[in-house]
């Protein structure tokens, strides 16, 4: 027999998912059969049920998500399983992830709460898959976790979304392969023969930048350099003859990156390069008018009511340009053919969301680095859509 406490999480599960914040302490408590103090014993207030609600449902994914994980060892696999899993629960629970995605993730006292220990669990859990890949070569050395786990979790909220209110699809999981199709070549090693070599490289200018940057030239060492590239010592010296020439070459490939793309800032002309100008657009709107970026995320993206209203139109047209940019790529062979052009704006819009919220809430004041990440993202969502 179910306890006083479960009856009202039910209750209230049931009602706030049909009513949202608009449910009263006095429905909830009525179908629970307990008084209003009785309900108060319980929860601080309408707010803490809510989030106790969603904890509760969260914790219940989350136990079964790792039952479904134990036995699956390869990365690739569980990463599928996880994007399914988490898919497949919201499909099966409307009322649950209609509280999720629209009162408790619109909301900022939402990521104070203790129920927000349940969301971290699951990044812990994807940070676990991603770091088993990149250690056994399954995925890039250079992957981003915060980006790819922003990227992962702002689609599968989109998809929901998406399912949920504008009935792209009936149920989201069985977006699984077009999913994969564009998350596996994010995240997964460039091939080619040369690649290891480059890859090296690669990682040694990054590296030499980042410490060059932080410590000056002159008390920058080889081994620091070494140690955050991941390489010895030894290695560097098999592409640059010494500290000067590691230097003026991490100069050399910045000044050759912004001669490359010069062209650009006055005319762009082809559909991969147009695709890479309009996201890097749309992710520099948070720098230049936060306050706007703000609203969306907590008062329309995560608002049902957002998709009924005279501003949704304008924003479904604004995203169509994602959809002309995609099929030119289609015809002229840049961009693969195969790939859902819908599953890949959910992809752009959850990364750009997930994105958005983490700067807000934990790293403001840091510009440079949102620059940064911003190009990072810009970068894995272009591989996702080329055609190699």
């Amino acid at each position: 027999m179910k306890d006083k406490r479960q009856k009202i999480l039910d209750a209230a599960e049931s009602i706030m998912s049909a009513k949202g914040r608009s449910a009263t302490i006095n429905e909830i408590s009525a179908m629970a059969g307990v008084t209003d103090s009785m309900l108060y014993r319980h929860f601080k207030n309408k707010e803490d049920l809510l989030f106790s609600v969603t904890q509760e449902r969260l914790k219940d994914a989350l136990d079964k998500l790792e039952e479904q994980l134990q036995g699956i060892k390869d990365p690739v696999s569980q990463l599928s399983k996880l994007i399914w899993f988490q898919l497949y629960y919201h499909d099966t629970h409307p009322d649950y992830a209609n509280l999720l995605l629209f009162e408790c993730r619109s909301s900022q006292d939402f990521m104070q709460h203790v129920a927000y220990s349940q969301i971290k669990r699951w990044s812990f859990i994807g940070r676990q898959i991603l770091q088993k890949g990149v250690d056994d070569g399954s995925f890039r050395p250079d992957l981003s976790y915060p980006i790819v786990r922003d990227a992962i979790f702002g689609l599968v909220d989109m998809e929901n979304i998406q399912s949920i209110v504008a009935g792209e699809t009936p149920q989201a999981h069985t977006d699984l392969d077009a999913i994969l199709d564009l998350v596996l070549p994010m995240v997964r090693p460039d091939t080619g023969a040369n690649q290891p070599k480059s890859d090296k490289a690669d990682r040694i200018l990054k590296s030499a930048l980042v410490v060059f940057a932080a410590k000056g030239y002159q008390s920058a060492t080889i081994q620091e350099i070494a140690k955050s590239a991941e390489v010895s010592d030894g290695t560097i010296y098999e592409y640059f003859k010494n500290k000067e020439d590691l230097l003026f070459s991490t100069l050399g490939q910045q000044f050759q990156k912004n001669l490359d793309s010069l062209d650009e800032v006055f005319e762009v002309q082809t559909p991969l390069r147009k695709l890479k100008r309009f996201m890097r657009y749309h992710f520099t709107i948070y720098l230049t008018q936060p306050v706007f970026v703000k609203i969306f995320l907590f008062d329309a993206i995560y608002n049902p009511h957002f998709y009924a209203s005279d501003a949704y139109p304008p924003f479904k047209q604004y995203l169509e340009t994602v959809t002309e940019i995609l099929e030119e790529g289609k015809r002229d062979g840049s961009i693969r053919p195969d790939i859902s052009n819908r599953v890949f704006r959910n992809l752009f819009m959850g990364i750009f969301c997930h994105m958005a919220i983490r700067w807000l809430f934990t790293e403001k004041g840091r510009q440079t680095d949102k620059i940064v990440e911003i190009d990072a993202a810009v970068s894995m969502l272009s591989r996702s859509v080329a055609r190699i």
